[in-house]
């Protein structure tokens, strides 16, 4: 049971710092554009970096709660976690 715990525990961290810096890129996004519309400054700064990390503790998060709680629940459960996952990945792909 503790093993579990710790697991739910690492799910979590990972949850809450995907959507914290999922936050912070917000913030850096609408700096961005606030600088491309009064100067034409069209650099990407540290914000590219800050999504990056994002994405991937949100990806991290959906792939150990998907095999965490697999017990769990049925087969038709898994789908919407399949379908975070997927979306999340393409998002990423086709974004950066």
């Amino acid at each position: 049971m503790e093993q579990r715990a710790q697991i739910e525990k690492v799910i979590s961290v990972f949850l809450f710092a995907g959507l914290f810096l999922n936050l912070f890129f917000v913030y850096f996004a609408q700096e961005r554009l606030y600088r491309t519309e009064t100067f034409g400054d069209n650099s990407l700064g540290a914000e590219k970096y800050i999504r990056i990390l994002s994405v991937v503790f949100i990806f991290f998060t959906v792939f150990l709660s998907l095999f965490a709680a697999r017990a769990k629940y049925k087969i038709s459960v898994f789908f919407p976690y399949l379908l975070l996952l997927f979306t999340l990945t393409l998002n990423f792909l086709i974004s950066g």
